[in-house]
């Protein structure tokens, strides 16, 4: 009797241990995933509170030409789509509307914001560009060196990463990495790009067609607002999205002015006040339309007295 109640007692202690082991594990995995899932809620609020910032400084930025540097202490992956950025692959930030050209994919702890004004007889919008810091921006002035000397007045002097030079210049150029983006503005010679190929991206800018071709793709471009947008887009892809909501929304605002010129032709046209050219204008009126005529007859409204459309 008395070796069963040691064995019974053997048998109570073991059972307590495998109990205490059991629990133990139990909590330990319950504070190991309490604590993994703790960590990456903290990390959802801050990419969170990354998108919301930036997307403040850019709401911030919209109402006139300038620009803001974006400053992060950590690196983050920052994904254009458009209507849309997400951080880290993680928190998306709506964009309401609002038109920016942006490389689609990069990783990045610092940012220039800028807008430009983007007109086409009436202005249109404020364009946001939102463009890495860390990336390396070469204008090859080559065959085309007034009009990058134009250009490169537009820019502020504050973004250091964007340098215009010539090819000759390049060659001795200590490039490091492959964040680089190398930007013609006539078309290069193949020697040119195998130089460069492996080291970043190539945009050329033709100025005298109207395009920007990325790799084998090319898509119009006209006026200086849309040059820089598809510099700083840096792909056909990223680019296309914008510029073709762009034009969506300048299409909304010509077919207000239509409205009004209708408008003010039957409630206005009097004396020499005449909207009927106005109005056919504007009717085939298109983004990538010369604005001197329609700016012409606007200026006209006005210098005999009449209400201008715009």
């Amino acid at each position: 009797m008395h070796n069963l109640h040691k064995q019974k007692k053997g048998q109570g202690m073991q059972f307590n241990w495998i109990f205490i082991v059991v629990s133990g594990a139990i909590i330990l995995v319950f504070f190991s995933a309490f604590g993994i899932r703790y960590a990456e809620l903290q990390k959802s609020k801050e990419n969170a509170q990354i998108a919301r910032s930036i997307d403040n400084i850019i709401n911030g930025l919209k109402g006139q030409e300038q620009y803001k540097t974006i400053d992060i202490s950590n690196s983050f992956n920052f994904k254009f789509k458009c209507d849309s950025f997400s951080i880290n692959n993680d928190y998306q930030q709506k964009l309401n509307s609002k038109i920016i050209f942006a490389n689609s994919n990069i990783k990045v702890n610092k940012l220039y914001a800028w807008t430009k004004e983007f007109r086409k007889a009436y202005k249109v919008d404020n364009l946001i560009y939102l463009i890495d810091a860390n990336r390396q921006y070469f204008f090859i002035k080559d065959g085309n060196e007034d009009y990058v000397n134009e250009l490169f007045i537009e820019i502020p002097s504050e973004f250091s990463n964007i340098k215009k030079i010539s090819m000759q210049e390049l060659e001795g150029f200590d490039i490091k990495g492959k964040n680089n983006e190398f930007v013609f503005f006539k078309e290069p010679s193949e020697d040119g790009l195998n130089a460069i190929k492996e080291k970043g991206i190539v945009v050329v800018i033709d100025t005298a067609r109207g395009f920007a071709r990325f790799g084998q793709e090319s898509y119009k471009i006209m006026d200086t607002p849309l040059v820089l947008g598809a510099i700083f887009s840096g792909s056909l892809e990223s680019y296309k999205c914008s510029y073709d909501s762009l034009k969506e929304k300048f299409n909304s605002i010509n077919n207000i002015y239509i409205k009004k010129a209708e408008y003010l032709q039957g409630c206005c046209s009097v004396n020499n006040c005449d909207y009927t050219n106005a109005r056919q204008e504007l009717l085939s009126f298109n983004i990538e339309s010369n604005s001197d005529n329609l700016k012409l007859l606007n200026d006209e409204l006005y210098n005999s007295g009449c209400k201008v459309i715009f």
